[in-house]
């Protein structure tokens, strides 16, 4: 802008009143010369400006700021060291401290374990050696009388051996007492020619020897091992009152027809016939 000093100084600014804001007090040619005027001063400030101490300023601005921004940095820096450093102390301090705290826990657990653990031993011992007590009693009870055991042959406890001995003898369907093999009159010759064993003998003796159970029984008469149908022959032979005999009957020389007429049942016939045929 060049700014014309006669203009500037053939109107007297100084001495107008420069209100807040414009006014219809200034005319136009007024407002423009006071514009003017100050902007002609502004140029003249800026003329008057140094651009390196301009520069010079704005460098030890940034100096100063990065001196600034380095100190806190160092600050910063230190407070998050010590902060670190504290942090790490009080980290170290509650693991040591959790440290002893849980190995006094386990040790204390340990401790109870163990102690447990000996008392149950003691009274497991305690328990074991009492057992034993009874046991060898038991033994030496046993030794001394033999096994009681229930007996299903008489509803009694009795030794062991005894009741083995009942059972085998209730299992001993066909054997033969020592009468019944008397009865058979067998010789040792006729025996061992059977070859029947000791087992056998014992067991099965009664059908070996060919007697069966079911057909035979000892006759109240002989006192042997007899068929069931003899001994029943027998029995009525016994309780007959007056039969006759063949030859009685064939001496009467009756026909058939005689015979007929005198009505006689079989049961009188072989009860009482000698009573009805030979009076």
């Amino acid at each position: 802008m060049n700014c014309n000093l006669t203009l500037k100084k053939s109107y007297n600014f100084n001495n107008l009143y420069i209100p807040t804001v414009y006014s219809q007090c200034f005319t136009y040619e007024e407002q423009v010369y006071w514009l003017f005027f100050k902007l002609c001063e502004l140029q003249e400030e800026l003329n008057q400006v140094d651009i390196n101490n301009i520069k010079a300023l704005i460098s030890e601005a940034i100096n100063n700021l990065k001196n600034y921004v380095d100190e806190q940095d160092s600050k910063i820096n230190d407070l998050i060291n010590s902060q670190n450093q504290e942090l790490k102390k009080y980290t170290d301090d509650k693991i040591e401290e959790l440290y002893n705290t849980l190995i006094a826990y386990i040790s204390k657990q340990v401790n109870f374990l163990l102690e447990y653990i000996e008392n149950a031993n003691t009274s497991l011992y305690n328990k074991i050696e009492n057992e034993l007590i009874e046991i060898r009693k038991l033994i030496d009870d046993i030794a001394t009388n033999g096994i009681k055991v229930y007996n299903p042959t008489n509803g009694s406890k009795e030794n062991l051996q005894k009741v083995i001995n009942d059972l085998y003898g209730f299992l001993r369907y066909f054997g033969l007492t020592a009468l019944e093999y008397d009865s058979l009159g067998l010789t040792a010759e006729q025996y061992d020619e059977k070859n029947i064993t000791a087992r056998q003998y014992d067991l099965y003796a009664r059908l070996l020897l060919g007697y069966t159970p079911f057909l035979y029984m000892i006759s109240p008469f002989t006192g042997k091992y007899t068929l069931i149908t003899d001994v029943i022959n027998q029995l009525a032979n016994f309780h007959k009152e007056n039969p006759i005999t063949a030859q009685e009957y064939d001496d009467l020389n009756l026909t058939a027809q005689n015979y007929d007429e005198k009505l006689i049942t079989a049961y009188n016939y072989d009860f009482t016939a000698k009573s009805i045929l030979m009076p």
